[in-house]
């Protein structure tokens, strides 16, 4: 691990390096921070792959949640057309 700092001095992030995860394999990253003020704290994260090729950790829920959404959406069309399609009445029996 190793912090961070702007070129005023600040504290920025900090750098995890070292080790590997292997191709399918899933590995925890506990992080523990302390604020010096209030207010809102953001931990943006990438992540940096052996081949150099690099990707951010943010934003993989938004697009679940707009998923999410959408498949709620068609299920309410769904139900709602079935409703609108059923029989004003049930035949009677003989």
């Amino acid at each position: 691990m190793r912090p961070l700092r702007a070129g005023d001095g600040r504290f920025r992030g900090v750098r995890y390096t070292g080790g590997r995860i292997g191709v399918g394999r899933y590995a925890d990253f506990r992080v523990l921070g302390t604020p010096f003020e209030s207010g809102t704290a953001t931990w943006p994260a990438r992540h940096t792959y052996a081949d150099g090729l690099s990707k951010p950790w943010t934003g993989a829920a938004v697009w679940l949640g707009v998923i999410a959404i959408a498949i709620s959406a068609l299920a309410a069309l769904g139900a709602g057309l079935l409703w609108s399609t059923r029989p004003a009445r049930l035949p009677e029996e003989e």
